[in-house]
Parts: C-alpha cells; sequence; structure tokens
C-alpha cells in the first residue's frame, strides 16, 4: 500500500524520535543513575504521547501494546489511558534498574561514596516501583467483573479469506459479492440486528444511488437488519460531465429502505490516502502516487441506530487514544472499527493492530467491534477480553448478544492529563540545564 518510500520515511521518523529522547535523558541525567530513572518514565510517557500528534502522526510501536493480552494490567486504562500501562512498565523497569545499580555499588564498595538524597532514592524508589506494579494488577484483577445492562443486541460482523487490492477488477469484486450474499443470510438465519463489514467490503465506491447501495438494499430485501459498512463516499459534480469532486474514506449504515447514516474518516493515512506535501514530492520522486486525495471527513457525528449511539473509527484511527474517547464523551454506546489490513499479507501486523484496539475497549468501557477485510474481526469485552475473534483469510461470521453501554471510565472524563504532567513535571529541569550549560 505504501512502499518502499515511505516505509523509509516513517522509519527515519521512529529513529529520530528514540534519538531525541536519549539526548534529552542524556542532558537531564548527566550519567547519573538515579537522574536517569527520575527522568526517563515521563519523558518517554510524553514522547508517546507525542507521536499521536499532528498530520503524519503514527503511533504503532507504543511500548504498552505487546501487554493487551494481559488483562490484570491493562485495567490501568481505564483511568489513565495506555499512558498508565506506559507508566508502570517503565516505574517497573526503572526500579529493577535501581536494584542492580544498589547491587553494583555495594560490591564495589563505593556506597559511601553517594549522597545521603540519592542512597534514600535508590532505596524508596524501588519499593515505591514495586507497589506500583502490585497495586496496579490488584486494581486489574478487581474490575474485571461482568458487565450488566437490561438492553442485549445480537451483533454480527463478517468477514471474507481474500487479500483485497487497492483496484480490484470486476472478477474479484463478483466473486466478493457471491461470497457475502450467503453470509448475510447467515446472519439473519442467527437473528443478527446489526452486522457489521469491513472497511473496504466490494471496493466499489459509494455515492447516493450507487450500485453498492442498491446492493445492500438487495441483500437486506424484507429483512429488519441493519448493516454497518465501508466504503470510500464520492462527491460529484451535478453537471452534465459527471466527475468526482471530493472524496472520503466512509462507514455508512443502512437497512433495506435507506441510507440511515455515515462517518468519515478523519485521519488519512500518509501517503497511503493522501499525498503531503503533493506538489513538491511528485515532482522530486518518480513514484506511482495517488491519482486524488482523500479529504478529511466532515460527517464526525455519532450515526443513530434504533436510538443508540454509534462511534465509529476506521482503520488506523483506532491506534489513537483520543479518537476513542472523542466518541465516548459524544455518548455512544458502542464503538465499531473496520479496517483493510489485509495488505500486510500473513505477517503479524495484522493481529498486533486488532490486539491494540483492546486498550480503546478499557480506555472508554465499552464494547469494540472490529471487522477486518482478510480478517482479524473480532469482539472485545470493555475488561479488554476478546470475546469472539475470526482468523485471517477465513471466510466466516460470528455474533454475540452484547449490552450496548455509556462510559463511566474516569479516563473518558478525564483524558490524557498524564503526559502533560509529565511534561510539566520534567521541563522546568530541562530548562535549569540549559541554563548551566550556556552559563
Amino acid at each position: 500500500m505504501f512502499g518502499a518510500v515511505p516505509w523509509l520515511a516513517l522509519s527515519l521518523a521512529e529513529g529520530l524520535g528514540s534519538s531525541i529522547f536519549w539526548l534529552w535523558l542524556r542532558r537531564l541525567g548527566g550519567g547519573n543513575p538515579v537522574r536517569l530513572a527520575l527522568f526517563a518514565p515521563p519523558i518517554w510517557i510524553f514522547y508517546e504521547y507525542f507521536r499521536t500528534l499532528g498530520d503524519i502522526a503514527f503511533p504503532w510501536s507504543n511500548i504498552a501494546h505487546p501487554t493487551a493480552v494481559w488483562l490484570p494490567f491493562i485495567q490501568v486504562a481505564s483511568i489513565l489511558g495506555i499512558y498508565g500501562c506506559i507508566a508502570v512498565i517503565l516505574f517497573a523497569n526503572a526500579s529493577i534498574f535501581l536494584l542492580l545499580f544498589l547491587t553494583y555499588a555495594l560490591l564495589k564498595k563505593i556506597w559511601q561514596k553517594i549522597p545521603s538524597s540519592e542512597k534514600f532514592l535508590l532505596v524508596v524508589y524501588p519499593i515505591l516501583g514495586t507497589l506500583i506494579f502490585v497495586g496496579n494488577l490488584a486494581y486489574g484483577t478487581y474490575r474485571q467483573l461482568p458487565v450488566e445492562s437490561d438492553y442485549n443486541v445480537r451483533i454480527g460482523v463478517a468477514q471474507l479469506k481474500y487479500q483485497a487490492s487497492l483496484k480490484p477488477g470486476d472478477e474479484q469484486t463478483e466473486l466478493w459479492m457471491a461470497e457475502y450474499g450467503p453470509l448475510l443470510e447467515r446472519a439473519k438465519a442467527e437473528g443478527v440486528e446489526l452486522l457489521v463489514l469491513p472497511e473496504s467490503f466490494l471496493e466499489i465506491p459509494d455515492f447516493k444511488g450507487s450500485p453498492l447501495e442498491s446492493i445492500v438494499q438487495f441483500w437486506l430485501y424484507k429483512s429488519k437488519m441493519s448493516v454497518l459498512y465501508g466504503a470510500s463516499w464520492l462527491e460529484l459534480t451535478e453537471t452534465e460531465d459527471v466527475e468526482v469532486k471530493e472524496a472520503y474514506v466512509s462507514y455508512h449504515l443502512m437497512d433495506a429502505k435507506k441510507r440511515r447514516g455515515r462517518v468519515d474518516k478523519a485521519r488519512i493515512v500518509p501517503f497511503g490516502e493522501y499525498v503531503p506535501l503533493r506538489p513538491v514530492l511528485t515532482r522530486i520522486f518518480p513514484y506511482p502516487w495517488n491519482v486524488q486525495d482523500f479529504q478529511r471527513g466532515k460527517a464526525r457525528k455519532p450515526i443513530w441506530w434504533n436510538n443508540h449511539r454509534l462511534g465509529v473509527l476506521i482503520c488506523f484511527e483506532t491506534l489513537f487514544p483520543q479518537d476513542a474517547r472523542m466518541w465516548a464523551i459524544r455518548d455512544v454506546e458502542l464503538l465499531v472499527s473496520g479496517t483493510n489490513s489485509s495488505w500486510f499479507g500473513k505477517s503479524p501486523a495484522t493481529e498486533q493492530m486488532a490486539k491494540f484496539e483492546a486498550f480503546r475497549a478499557v480506555e472508554t468501557g465499552l464494547f469494540f467491534v472490529r471487522a477486518g477485510t482478510g480478517g482479524v474481526s473480532s469482539i472485545i469485552h470493555p475488561s479488554g477480553k476478546f470475546l469472539a475473534w475470526i482468523p485471517q483469510f477465513v471466510s466466516d461470521i460470528t455474533s454475540l448478544k452484547i449490552p450496548f453501554l455509556r462510559s463511566r471510565t474516569l479516563y473518558t472524563r478525564l483524558g490524557d492529563w498524564l503526559p502533560w504532567f509529565c511534561i510539566a513535571l520534567f521541563l522546568p529541569f530541562y530548562l535549569e540545564a540549559l541554563r548551566r550549560k550556556s552559563g
């Protein structure tokens, strides 16, 4: 999807960010182990947050992501977001580092040379780090309680076994249609009330009166089921020569009668869905850039379904905690994600991305439904537990009765205050270090 040039640019950006972190840490720590342990956690926490900001943000390699399947550990995200998980990891590692240094100081008999204030921190810091780690697990174990609700809805999610191309031919589209039809019939037979389909779906552009709209309505004929599916949305000119005026990556809610709502993608993938600095880059690099950029979404309100609100995160928007929180504070009762990560092939990247979304469920306290083109598709409990999972490249459908909820987590209410607290904590020390160097 991206190609070699964008991947190289993203890799360089990752390396640059890490380099800046180590430069800051070196400036603040000055080689002192205690100062390094004090400043490393707040600097890195803010760095992880900083990587979620801006047009080309790409926070894929968050250090907390590998803990997504450790349910007792990640429950702190309901209070502090994923940054709480990062904080626990960093404080635990800093505590181990200081314990090792303490052992080294005792063996090498340099304990007496260490200032009294640093001796105090060498002992107290690992104790606090241990208490934070154990307390986090205790809270996580306590929080994994059953979710009860008087209103339960049978939600289904479906996917196909094929790897989606960016420009499928007519034969491929017809093949997908032939396989989606029976899956929708299965959903009807299982009593599914709301079926979620992937981002790319049939790869047919959608607009008022489009062929795709007719296909969905044909499938839902005389059915009470609604379908939430992804397709590019085109706004066309109203002249004799019909042309594409604007294009959006969108999700649509349809039933047998009409289109009920639409949500547009706000975070457009750099180099995949739009080209930053297009006039410059297209002249410098002989690369097969997309002919037309997708636009940032205009339709960003919750989708109403049967008097209930749905929040939709499209593809890599699920990497951003603030995007899920944005829907939660708008009182959505279910989070839905659709993605086309099948172009990753059989690499671990697709499963990694699917597991990232456990954090979004914990942060918001909402059920999370994911539909992936070619997989992975899943239904996630507010505790981050995967209740249903369809592996990659399997044509299948799964459904569960789940409750619609309102978010009540502290993270939803307070937001990303922890990273800003961290930068406020270390910035005066950093400025002091700069002053001393200039002096």
